[in-house]
């Protein structure tokens, strides 16, 4: 598609007009583009609008709130450094919206699940056409600063809904740390005037959250922390979340704040992929970042704990310069519980290779049953479900390794590795 026809696709979604001197491009080509990708819905048709809605429980519910821009109305649209020197992004809204996803697909294995996601994007052109390959049903909101105080005000109203409860926020952007020390998320209509008022102010909704009854909050930042470059802005953004006014002491468990970026850094991410925080939390909560919950290693859940070790580890290893830190409090909290037991390579070398052909391999489960359908070769992984297991080895030569047997503790991340040397 040309540049002049997604020009008229993005005013057709914005404004709802196609004009007059487009019209032709606009019609040939809305009905199959619009067909594809999913859109903005308008205004009107936001108020009070969540992207998912689950059944309503009668106990303890998730709510999350999902805000991504990639697209900034007042930054040039060429690529060409605008206001502070920032420019448009091409991956922040991409891996929000597979998390998104992802979690409506697996709502019920949160604890407590997920009754509700609010979504508010502005995506980049390029993000557009890849959202309708991802598919995904309902049309989000723009993430202007208007629309996410709104999506603010009716995620913090559910999720202080019930005792107990659990908030989560995922925000995307580019991002400011203000010279108090206050991280800042741009939202789709900064710049609009010399200020920061269309952006997130992200500590003001950790201290409004802690004043309510929730059992937990988690808050993940995915954006650079820029030192204001100009000392004539706000010093902290705009939008912001009252304290609600049944106000009581702080209930929460564990409220950590993970942070994509250290001070004054940055955080990374590639076209087509999405952003490095975005991808490495995915990868943590499908079973990177699990563990057992019981002694047999039959139950595997993700905590707040883990979540962040593996969350930075994994990050960091997308790009090393990027530097995922914790804020808040992260005392361990369960929020995911996985339906079956992650699946990891398990990978066992014989040396000298020589003696690799000679010898057979066999794991067993912990009543010595052996595992069907898992076939151990010594040049490849074979992939097992994370597991306490027994490997038997039966070589002939060197004789004295015939009928050894090894422990194996298969866990994530990276699942049992071992060379075992026969020489």
């Amino acid at each position: 598609m040309g540049v002049e026809s997604l020009a008229v696709l993005m005013e057709v979604i914005s404004t709802g007009q196609v004009s007059p001197s487009d019209s032709p491009a606009g019609s040939e080509i809305m009905p199959v583009l619009m067909a594809q990708a999913p859109a903005p819905i308008s205004e009107e048709e936001s108020m009070g609008s969540v992207w998912f809605q689950g059944p309503e429980r009668e106990t303890q519910a998730t709510h999350v709130l999902i805000v991504a821009t990639s697209k900034y109305k007042f930054l040039p649209a060429d690529g060409r450094p605008g206001t502070l020197g920032l420019k448009q992004l091409t991956s922040a809204v991409l891996g929000a919206y597979r998390l998104a996803i992802w979690m409506r697909e697996h709502a019920l294995s949160f604890t407590p699940p997920i009754e509700s996601i609010r979504l508010a994007l502005s995506p980049s052109d390029t993000e557009l056409k890849e959202l309708g390959e991802v598919g995904g049903g309902r049309a989000w909101v723009q993430a202007t600063s208007a629309e996410v105080r709104r999506q603010l005000f009716d995620w913090q109203s559910a999720s202080q809904g019930k005792a107990g409860n659990v908030a989560m926020l995922y925000v995307a952007g580019h991002g400011i740390l203000s010279p108090r020390g206050s991280a800042n998320v741009l939202l789709d209509d900064v710049f609009e005037f010399p200020n920061l008022d269309a952006a997130i102010s992200v500590h003001s909704i950790q201290a409004a959250l802690g004043v309510g009854h929730l059992a937990a909050s988690l808050v993940f930042v995915d954006a650079c922390q820029d030192l204001l470059p100009d000392s004539t802005y706000d010093m902290d953004g705009g939008v912001k979340l009252d304290p609600p006014r049944n106000a009581q002491a702080d209930s929460r468990i564990s409220r950590p704040i993970y942070f994509g970026s250290a001070p004054a850094t940055q955080a990374f991410g590639k076209e087509g992929l999405g952003s490095y925080l975005a991808a490495a939390l995915l990868e943590c909560l499908k079973g990177r970042a699990a563990r057992a919950s019981d002694p047999a290693w039959a139950n595997w859940v993700v905590d707040t704990a883990q979540l962040g070790i593996e969350l930075a580890a994994r990050t960091s290893q997308y790009d090393s310069r990027q530097r995922v830190e914790q804020g808040g409090v992260n005392v361990p909290f369960v929020i995911y519980r996985l339906s079956t037991p992650p699946e990891l390579p398990l990978s066992v070398k014989i040396r000298p290779p020589q003696y690799a052909s000679a010898a057979r391999g066999e794991l067993f489960d912990q009543d010595g049953r052996p595992l069907s359908g898992v076939t151990i070769t010594w040049s490849l992984p074979a992939m097992v479900a994370s597991g306490q297991y027994t490997l038997s080895i039966d070589t002939q030569d060197p004789v004295q390794f015939r009928r050894r047997t090894l422990p194996v503790f298969h866990a994530p991340p990276d699942g049992y590795t071992k060379d075992l040397d026969l020489s």
